[in-house]
């Protein structure tokens, strides 16, 4: 059996000559603080086991004082740093979308969604994500259509249209948004001979009108057959046939097909192309009178 003997700082063993104990490094019990010593597998070393609150080789360090003297905010010897930095002891600034300067012609810089992007407030006259856009070269380049006017200011560019167009270009005739349809099946050219019907119920200021539905797709642009009537005595029916794309308020002439004569009195009628659809600047006509519809 061993022997107690005092040493310097504690106590140890003196086994007797042949005894194999002593010769274990964990014998020597060199693990502090209740750590649990474990030798290798060869006998030739050992690894501790610490309680919880210490580390190190031997167990020796206890983290609560260890983390009390750190130069950072600790949480198991780990620097858990505040927003905006970085390193072992937090002492290094995270750079933000700001910092390198993104917006352009003297305009303010605001960090946005914590500090992981960024938008500019631009100086007057710019615009852009980076307000590196001159707003008259923008109004420039928008091309303001149908003699449109283009304007810039401090806060805005755009186009201000002429009576009669809209749209962020001046591109689009109003009669484009302001037409009312004609949908009835008995005006479509084919529609039976069943009645006597007229348009002298549409208003005497011209309106813009839209052949939709069953009444057909544009008016008709030929003299129609003997037993095509559209519910009338008298058909109105375009001469210069259909507007083409692109042309506004363009004037066609038409003529009345009535008594088995295509053209009686002449007049003329004005059309725009909205792109996909026609439609037409309609007035009042004289009972027996009807604008004719076609697919």
């Amino acid at each position: 059996m061993c022997k107690a003997s005092f040493l310097s700082g504690g106590f140890s063993c003196v086994c007797p000559i042949g005894s194999s104990s002593c010769d274990k490094p964990c014998f020597s019990s060199p693990c502090h603080n209740g750590g649990f010593c474990s030798n290798t597998q060869d006998g030739n070393n050992y690894t501790c086991a610490c309680l919880p609150g210490f580390t190190g080789r031997h167990c020796e360090t206890d983290n609560i004082k260890l983390c009390d003297s750190s130069p950072c905010p600790c949480l198991n010897l780990t620097c858990t740093c505040p927003p905006g930095y970085t390193g072992r002891h937090c002492e290094s600034g995270i750079p933000r979308p700001c910092d390198s300067n993104p917006c352009s012609n003297n305009s303010v810089c605001n960090n946005t969604q914590g500090d992981r992007n960024y938008n500019c407030t631009c100086s007057p006259g710019y615009t852009g994500r980076h307000c590196d856009t001159l707003k008259q070269i923008l109004c420039e380049e928008n091309g303001c259509q149908n003699n449109g006017t283009c304007f810039w200011n401090d806060t805005d560019y755009g186009c201000m249209c002429v009576s009669g167009f809209t749209g962020s270009r001046c591109e689009t005739p109003l009669e484009c948004l302001t037409y009312r349809n004609l949908s009835e099946a008995d005006r479509n050219v084919n529609a039976s001979y069943i009645g006597i019907l007229c348009d002298g119920y549409l208003i005497t200021s011209a309106n813009w009108y839209r052949f939709v539905g069953e009444a057909g797709t544009h008016m008709v642009d030929y003299c129609p057959m003997e037993e095509q009537h559209c519910n009338a005595d008298f058909q109105v029916w375009l001469v210069d046939g259909q507007p083409k794309r692109g042309d506004i308020r363009v004037g066609l002439k038409y003529n009345i097909r009535g008594n088995n004569i295509c053209n009686n009195w002449p007049g003329t009628i004005y059309a725009t192309h909205c792109d996909t659809f026609i439609v037409y600047q309609l007035i009042q006509m004289n009972c027996f009178v009807r604008y004719c519809g076609a697919d």
